[in-house]
């Protein structure tokens, strides 16, 4: 049977239009890939090479010196030191950062993360130890440990962040999956502190949380996270305790 020139027309249009259609959906599944639906990518394998991290945490957004604390006011109180302590996971010496939140002064939880910093001064969680208490009853639910239970490092901060890459903080499929996306390198954010200006801003969600959906702002003139909305408020960065005179000299001493 012979088609006609219409006919054969028509039958290329058609094939034409359903084509694009489904060229249009594998490329809309492909932009928003799983790490934009909340959920980490199925193969993530971060290589690990001991020799290239150092027990320290000096990024352009997020610098500690042993000592310091950081004093954040909101819905809970919240206070962080980077203490003296090191642990070695995986391979990897690390520093101990300890998180304390209290609620109306009562301490609710108590964290200690485990953080080390990369050649290319990425930051990095290789664990935490957790301690929740509700009324009578405490947890350490959320609690991990890289290269424990299927668990690995995430990345806490990056030197370079870029706008649109996603990355898990944590990783730890049975208790602890942060993630964090990049949305802003440009924000201006006002605290009691001060005005501070090219922050980035970072969303953060959690599989495994569907409650959770949080904006922090890193801020690079004082190299620390200053504000943090969502999950029932605002927490501000309102004080930052410098390191006593003791603990900054043995600091330089360790550095030398």
């Amino acid at each position: 049977m012979r088609l006609s020139s219409p006919t054969v027309l028509l039958i290329i249009i058609v094939l034409l239009i359903i084509g694009g259609a489904i060229f249009f959906a594998h490329t809309r599944s492909d932009t928003t890939g799983s790490l934009f639906k909340g959920e980490p990518e199925p193969q993530y394998e971060p290589n690990i090479i001991p020799e290239a991290f150092r027990p320290v945490v000096q990024n352009r957004f997020l610098s500690l010196r042993e000592g310091e604390q950081l004093l954040y006011t909101g819905p809970v109180r919240r206070e962080l030191t980077l203490t003296g302590e090191t642990q070695q996971i995986m391979g990897v010496d690390t520093v101990v950062l300890d998180e304390k939140v209290y609620a109306a002064d009562i301490l609710k939880q108590d964290s200690k993360h485990f953080l080390a910093q990369d050649s290319e001064k990425n930051v990095w969680c290789f664990g935490q130890t957790i301690s929740t208490t509700v009324g009578t009853t405490t947890s350490t639910h959320g609690s991990w440990m890289a290269g424990v239970d299927g668990a690995k490092p995430g990345i806490w901060m990056k030197d370079t962040p870029q706008v649109g890459e996603s990355f898990p903080e944590e990783y730890y499929e049975n208790g602890a999956m942060d993630m964090a996306e990049i949305l802003s390198t440009s924000d201006t954010v006002d605290t009691p502190l001060g005005t501070y200006f090219g922050c980035i801003k970072v969303r953060r969600w959690s599989p495994l949380d569907t409650n959770m959906n949080t904006i922090r702002y890193y801020c690079p003139q004082i190299a620390k996270m200053v504000l943090e909305e969502g999950g029932g408020g605002k927490t501000v960065l309102t004080e930052v305790r410098a390191p006593t005179a003791e603990t900054d000299s043995e600091e330089s001493d360790a550095a030398e």
